[in-house]
């Protein structure tokens, strides 16, 4: 049986509220300070391209890109405490099954189970590349509303494990998320922190 929307939404944003305090609470130390910020910035190469890594040829952002007098960095934070919750079985069919565990929204690990030697990732490459995109809200002007990373698939005894880093991306991008990884062949996953 899989959870009411409403109640996979408040656990999702309590995880989410986390990291984005994390996130604020830099920009506003950063300003203080009087540097100048941008936050969420897509990480890019010396020529200016966009930058792309792993098996899935995916961009990526950094948390906040903070320039003082002679230098600039793109500056990673971790997301604050993991909230703590009873797992939940967020979805559920006869061919395909989706876990939710404590967690923290950037870094959720995903642990998929796959009877394919190699499941269709285009359904997960597609997603990301979707919520990626800029889509700042009226709950947080101050940041992009964007997923930031997504480290794998690696492949480990019985299955997959990727790492996704989500940002300040809306609670709904977990349920696309889970979507996408139920079209790309998958039985099993699991969203922990470890």
């Amino acid at each position: 049986m899989t959870i009411p929307a409403e109640v996979l939404t408040e656990h999702l944003s309590a995880v989410r509220e986390a990291t984005l305090t994390v996130l604020l609470e830099a920009q506003a130390k950063a300003l203080n300070s009087g540097a100048e910020i941008e936050p969420e910035p897509i990480r890019r190469n010396p020529a200016g391209d966009i930058k792309r890594d792993g098996q899935l040829d995916l961009p990526s952002r950094g948390d906040l890109r903070v320039t003082r007098p002679g230098r600039t960095l793109i500056e990673q934070y971790q997301g604050g405490t993991v909230p703590v919750f009873r797992p939940l079985q967020a979805y559920a069919n006869p061919d395909f099954s989706a876990d939710l565990h404590p967690f923290t929204w950037d870094r959720a690990v995903l642990d998929i189970r796959s009877e394919q030697i190699q499941p269709a990732w285009t359904p997960l490459r597609h997603w990301f590349l979707e919520w990626f995109q800029t889509r700042p809200t009226d709950l947080t002007p101050d940041l992009c509303g964007a997923v930031h990373r997504l480290d794998g698939p690696h492949s480990h005894p019985g299955g997959w494990r990727i790492t996704v880093d989500l940002g300040s991306a809306p609670t709904s991008c977990v349920p696309a998320m889970i979507a996408a990884i139920g079209l790309s062949g998958c039985s099993r996953l699991r969203i922990t922190d470890d």
